[in-house]
């Protein structure tokens, strides 16, 4: 039986579209993943940092609300435990992300290192980098580069924008 459920369970996931948003802090990766899985229908969007800071609020005794009111004064210890999980597996936040995932649609956005990159990318049928280039970048560990993307998004523009260049590839993707 659990056999079985298992093998369902791997054809289901196999069956899922994947979308993989990479680029800089604040640029907007999630904001077009929720627009994009909004748009694409029986989708949804996940960021690998979810964990982390459900992770990281019990290490420090703290709700995960806590962690992400004060997102910025947590961030080196949200760098320092993604780094240290994904030493030990690089796979190990996108896998979490992926497991949870029900529908035909997964856009996940997160991924900031090079070893997590190269192990996850074969996952995924579509890789976009969003470039918000008036936004600073700050305290970041990102490792990935634009050209490791199938696909560069100019977020250059308010949320409405934004939102429109998730229809339009929405319409691209369908």
């Amino acid at each position: 039986m659990l056999k079985e459920h298992l093998t369902i369970i791997t054809m289901n996931k196999s069956a899922q579209k994947r979308i993989l948003i990479i680029g800089n802090k604040c640029h907007g990766k999630t904001t077009f993943a929720h627009y994009l899985a909004k748009e694409l229908g029986d989708a949804e969007n996940h960021t690998t940092s979810s964990y982390l800071v459900y992770r990281l609020g019990l290490i420090k005794g703290v709700s995960p609300e806590e962690i992400l009111t004060h997102k910025e004064t947590h961030r080196l210890d949200l760098i320092d435990l993604g780094n240290a999980m994904c030493e030990a597996d690089p796979g190990c936040l996108v896998s979490l992300s992926l497991w949870a995932a029900k529908s035909s649609w997964v856009i996940i956005d997160g991924v900031r290192r090079i070893s997590e990159f190269n192990q996850v990318k074969s996952w995924f049928q579509h890789i976009i980098w969003i470039d918000r280039p008036s936004e600073p970048i700050g305290i970041d560990n990102l490792e990935l580069t634009p050209d490791m993307a199938d696909e560069h998004i100019l977020n250059d523009g308010g949320l409405d924008h934004l939102e429109n260049l998730a229809i339009k590839k929405a319409l691209d993707l369908r």
